[in-house]
């Protein structure tokens, strides 16, 4: 199988650029937001996002007509439609900036002051009702029913009321129900009035876009693991994973928490995720089906062989600020798994694969382990099942009927990587090898020694002999010598 090149995420996030970097205005309003932003910074007094609010449309007069501690009225519904309408169009980065904690005894002492603001409060969700929009609302807005929350808050005022847009999938059948939640949740919201007393208590009244889920026990009957309670508690809302579409790319709407669980994972460490798992899981169990709202955010592990690890850069200014992420790393990971993926549910011929690829992304990578678009590197992942994503690839694009890879999407804070290694040395076969070494050390410097010594015997028995040949002729030269012999012989004779 032709290697993942050039695959997957860093495609996708490409091909959003634009929404990457917020550039790309919901309804107009992100342009208003952006207008408005030095307004809001130049005035200290000013309310940001109740003048964001009314730059939408929502003027003074609606906002002080507001009575306190009376039923909701005409008029008020008709401000709350329009407050729900507009809050999902405000970046979050905005939303983050201006959301504060309660000041709770300014709310129930100086309402007027406080209408418009956002405020982020942190509660147990306890019931949850269903209200229908009549038609013209549903004509005019969009907006077919909301939601009226309960939430206890720890703190002087025991209860509000939030009126929010959109609340977990889960949540629904429950509303339906009978309603009773017990659940924990942060939501920002707008402070609107304070309603009727109940209990000789004052219930606030506030709007959201939405609620962050941050369930902290596991309940079957809201589809809630023990994966999910440790995900939440890194921070994660698990609202965000009803967003999430299978066999699809990285979609605009699975941006956010795509990096939400990025910063979760952040959070952690690889060695406490490897405790909760117990071995590696079987891919078939992930590529048998063709939704999987239950295996998503499931902590799961998984072996192979990385042959790609490329850096992706986060260039979106919002995801840098509020998740603090400026970089990850993307694997494309080849498991020793055979298995058959069906392209649909009624596939006759479903593709086979003998090993088959797996797209991780970490937030770092182990000290030395190679980059690349080539590599061939062992590694085990522990991570969260984020999707079943869909990308091309080079094999893919050559097969008729199958124009893009299926993979399932981990987010993990960091692979286990088994790099390659020498054989490890005993002690003995290092103890024999010095020896060998110092043996022949020893060796050498005795033969040098010889060698010199006898060098230096040669050299003195030569200048000996040479000495005595030197005397030898001096003898036959000398007076007395051979020469003179004959004349001195002749000499007595005569």
């Amino acid at each position: 199988m032709a290697t993942m090149r050039g695959s997957s995420v860093q495609g996708d996030c490409r091909a959003n650029r634009m929404l990457e970097c917020g550039l790309l205005p919901c309804v107009g309003m992100g342009l208003l937001a952006v207008c408005f932003a030095a307004t809001a910074q130049d005035s200290p007094s000013a309310i940001p996002m109740r003048e964001l609010l009314t730059v939408a449309g929502i003027s003074d007069v609606q906002w002080a007509s507001l009575q306190d501690g009376q039923p909701t009225s005409t008029l008020d519904r008709q401000l709350l439609m329009q407050v729900l309408f507009r809050l999902p169009q405000v970046r979050l980065q905005s939303v983050a900036a201006w959301s504060v904690p309660p000041d709770w005894p300014k709310i129930t002492d100086a309402a007027d002051t406080c209408r418009g603001s956002m405020y982020r409060i942190t509660g147990r969700a306890s019931r949850l009702t269903p209200v229908s929009a009549s038609a013209e609302e549903a004509q005019q807005w969009g907006l077919d029913k909301y939601y009226r929350l309960e939430v206890f808050i720890d703190g002087p005022v025991p209860r509000v009321v939030v009126f929010v847009k959109t609340v977990p999938h889960s949540w629904q059948p429950v509303a339906e129900r009978d309603g009773i939640l017990d659940t924990s949740i942060v939501t920002d919201a707008v402070f609107l009035k304070l309603g009727p007393r109940n209990d000789e208590s004052t219930v606030p009244i506030f709007v959201a876009a939405s609620v962050a889920w941050h369930p902290t026990h596991a309940a079957r009957e809201l589809g809630v693991t023990e994966s999910h309670v440790l995900l939440a508690g890194l921070g994660m809302d698990l609202r965000l994973l009803d967003d999430v579409r299978d066999r699809q790319g990285l979609m605009a709407e699975e941006r956010e928490g795509f990096y939400q669980l990025l910063a979760a994972v952040g959070r952690t460490q690889r060695v406490d995720l490897a405790r909760r798992v117990n071995g590696d899981v079987e891919l078939r169990l992930l590529l048998d089906r063709q939704e999987y709202p239950q295996q998503r955010g499931e902590l799961i592990a998984l072996s192979g062989n990385v042959r790609r690890a490329v850096r992706i850069a986060v260039e979106a200014p919002d995801i840098r600020t509020r998740l603090g992420i400026d970089h990850y790393y993307e694997l494309n990971i080849f498991v020793d798994e055979s298995v058959q993926l069906k392209r649909h549910a009624d596939d006759k011929e479903p593709m086979y694969y003998a090993r088959y690829p797996v797209v991780c992304c970490v937030r770092k990578l182990p000290p030395g382990m190679p980059e690349g678009d080539d590599i061939n590197e062992a590694v085990r992942v522990v991570g969260f099942f984020f999707k079943l994503y869909a990308y091309k690839t080079q094999f893919t694009s050559s097969q008729p009927g199958q124009p893009r890879q299926m993979s399932p999407l981990l987010v993990s804070p960091e692979p286990y990587w088994f790099a390659r290694q020498s054989p490890p040395t005993s002690r003995w076969e290092l103890a024999w090898g010095l020896g060998f070494v110092l043996v022949v050390a020893t060796t050498w410097l005795i033969v040098w020694r010889f060698h010199r010594q006898d060098q230096r015997f040669r050299q003195s028995t030569l200048q000996r002999k040479f000495k005595l040949s030197e005397d030898a002729s001096w003898d036959r030269i000398a007076p007395g010598g051979d020469s003179n012999d004959a004349g001195g012989r002749e000499s007595t004779e005569c």
